[in-house]
């Protein structure tokens, strides 16, 4: 039977044992934490209650060390309101969110659309020794979904693994007439967004 199958096993050889190697490899690096345990210090991808040491490159059959993360925050209460952060280690633009929001076309395209969308606020900001630039938007563009949109970029041209980029996104809508128990006004939602993204550290090694 074992010279029968010789032929089949030469054209279609086994990955069984690279596999259980990679397996063993990521299993070995997991690690679980309680409230008030250590962070690591080196490279890691930190996850709820627990992180996986080493970048990217340290996982058996990564070529790249490229990572990318995606978090979405909803609450039940809010349904309007949704959080999200983007993070990733090889993002580097040529421009920036700024840079764009100044150029012509943009320009153009907001002139397009009148008094239905409005910049509420653009500009620059340091965090903890960390630039970032944040665009807020009223968007009236669809009549039956107004909303705000707050944007946030840092490390946009120098993502790596020492600078990781980071987008946080925050998006409320359909804005209602004051009515309903879930509204949050302008005013409030400010006071959400420099809340949230005065307390962002960034962490070289671990995004």
């Amino acid at each position: 039977d074992a010279d029968r199958h010789k032929d089949e096993r030469e054209l279609f050889p086994t990955n069984i044992t690279a596999k259980l190697s990679e397996l063993h490899n990521l299993l070995g690096r997991l690690r679980g934490v309680k409230e008030g345990d250590p962070m690591p210090e080196g490279p890691a991808l930190c996850f709820t209650h627990g992180y996986l040491l080493g970048d990217s490159r340290a996982v058996t059959g990564s070529e790249y060390g490229k990572e990318q993360i995606r978090m979405v925050f909803w609450q039940e209460s809010l349904p309007r309101l949704i959080i999200r952060f983007t993070t990733n280690n090889y993002l580097q633009t040529d421009t920036t969110l700024l840079e764009r929001m100044s150029g012509a076309s943009m320009a153009k395209l907001l002139l397009r659309f009148g008094a239905k969308v409005k910049t509420l606020h653009k500009g620059s900001r340091t965090i903890k020794d960390t630039y970032a630039e944040e665009l807020l938007v009223y968007n009236g563009s669809d009549p039956d979904e107004k909303e705000y949109n707050y944007l946030m970029y840092i490390n946009e041209q120098s993502g790596s693994n020492t600078t990781p980029f980071l987008e946080v996104e925050m998006d409320y809508g359909p804005i209602g007439k004051g009515t309903e128990p879930d509204e949050l006004t302008e005013k409030q939602l400010r006071a959400i967004w420099y809340q949230l993204t005065d307390s962002i550290r960034i962490r070289p090694g671990a995004i």
